[in-house]
């Protein structure tokens, strides 16, 4: 009898260890796709974080950040030097930005009509209310600040 009752602990024993790792197992994969979950909906978020309306921090111009697809575009609202540079309300001024989730920016291009140009540009967010744009031809670079209007 005292041997069977070591054998059926034995057995409860093995049985339980089993069951604590398929629970283990479970519980972690429920843990993941929390996780995963999670993360996907930061980046989504992080992505997202410039869309709106922006003043440049001089004052000249404001744009607004939309968009298309999986693309972000930014056209001009105002701009009190558009017969200069001729940026009209309305006109696309950022083509084609994309988020870089390796360099935590976006990616595109700058239209500048009056030159009849295209420029490499990235945009940081400095804060939620704040963004950098940086125009780089070969070794020469411009940047702005812009300021999110609410």
């Amino acid at each position: 009898m005292f041997g069977f009752n070591v054998t059926l602990l034995l057995n409860y024993h093995i049985a339980m260890k089993k069951i604590n790792k398929r629970l283990y197992l479970y519980i972690l994969i429920l843990i993941s796709f929390s996780i995963c979950s999670f993360v996907n909906i930061k980046i989504t978020q992080k992505e997202d974080s410039i869309l709106g309306k922006w003043e440049e921090e001089s004052g000249v111009r404001t744009i607004e950040i939309f968009k298309s697809g999986n693309e972000y575009f930014g056209k001009i609202l105002t701009n009190k030097h558009q017969e200069e540079d001729q940026l009209t309300p309305g006109t696309i001024m950022m083509d084609n930005f994309t988020f870089n989730k390796d360099e935590d920016n976006w990616e595109g291009k700058v239209v500048i009509p009056s030159k009849d140009m295209n420029i490499n540009c990235k945009i940081i967010l400095e804060n939620e209310n704040q963004i950098k744009s940086i125009a780089k031809i070969a070794f020469i670079s411009r940047s702005k600040t812009w300021n999110r209007i609410k």
